[in-house]
Formats: structure tokens, sequence, C-alpha cells
């Protein structure tokens, strides 16, 4: 069985893997698809997609998710 192991002074977080299915929208973008094709991988709509890609990294990096859009 293979295991990626962190090394010393990796300052990230553990990637974690999802148990089953699909791999998530932000890692089908970490691997370079744009999110039309991330959307047509998972079956959804390209909108969809890009909520997904966005909510994911923010919460992967630790960011406040920001989803109300701002009035000028």
């Amino acid at each position: 069985m293979n295991t990626l192991v962190q090394f010393a002074g990796d300052d990230q977080r553990p990637r974690r893997r999802k148990a089953h299915g699909k791999p998530s929208a932000y890692a089908l973008f970490l691997m370079g698809l744009d999110t039309f094709e991330i959307a047509k991988r998972l079956g959804i709509h390209e909108a969809e997609a890009s909520k997904q890609v966005y909510l994911q990294r923010c919460r992967e990096k630790g960011l406040p998710v920001e989803t109300e859009r701002r009035s000028s």
C-alpha cells in the first residue's frame, strides 16, 4: 500500500481524501480542470461547479466564506 507522508517543515494541513465516489470539485480544480470540465465530470451545472470550488477552497484554506452580494 502506498501512502504519502508529509515531510518535515511542511506547514500545510494533511490533505483529506473522500472515502468513496467522485473527487471533490476543488480536487479536480487542483488537477488543472476548469469549471466547465469539472461540471461535466460531476454531472452538475458550471455555476454549481464554480460555487463548489470556491466553497471547498475557502474551507481548505480556513478562509471566511462570503456568499452574499455586496450592494454598491
